[in-house]
């Protein structure tokens, strides 16, 4: 059983292609808007239920990327965290709860490398984070 790789042990790593890392989250995102939308519809449940529930999924995901901080730049998993991070903007805008944002553009600002993320991702969090500055009327930020 030793042999076995879970995410609580402390040296496995993101796969240098996460594009199955990032279908998993973002079908996990797809099936909860749709299960948000039936459960309102039938009233089984109040808007924004469901999205809280897979925001709740992928907050274990980020604090396990977010507390990689000892491995060097390249096999880091922080690498992780911006995709993340525009997953839960897309939730956090959707249920109107924009001051769970906050955390995430701190811990995507105190990265050194995050200029180096792919250049979609990057601009995903620039769309996110300027509509969250028009709505917390920080002009400035906006600009920029």
């Amino acid at each position: 059983m030793d042999d076995v790789i879970t995410p609580a042990a402390p040296h496995w790593a993101l796969p240098d292609d996460m594009s199955g890392y990032h279908i998993c989250e973002f079908f996990l995102l797809l099936f909860a808007l749709a299960a948000d939308q039936e459960l309102t519809r039938t009233g089984a449940s109040k808007a924004g239920e469901t999205l809280e529930k897979a925001a709740e999924a992928l907050m274990s995901c980020f604090r396990i990327c977010a507390a990689d901080t000892r491995t060097s730049e390249d096999c880091t998993k922080r690498w992780g965290l911006l995709y993340l991070v525009n997953q839960f903007f897309k939730i956090y805008f959707k249920i109107n709860k924009l001051n769970l944002c906050k955390p995430m553009v701190r811990a995507i600002e105190a990265l050194s490398f995050k200029d180096r993320f792919s250049l979609s991702q990057l601009i995903t969090y620039k769309y996110y984070t300027g509509r969250k500055d028009m709505f917390d009327s920080d002009f400035q930020s906006v600009k920029e």
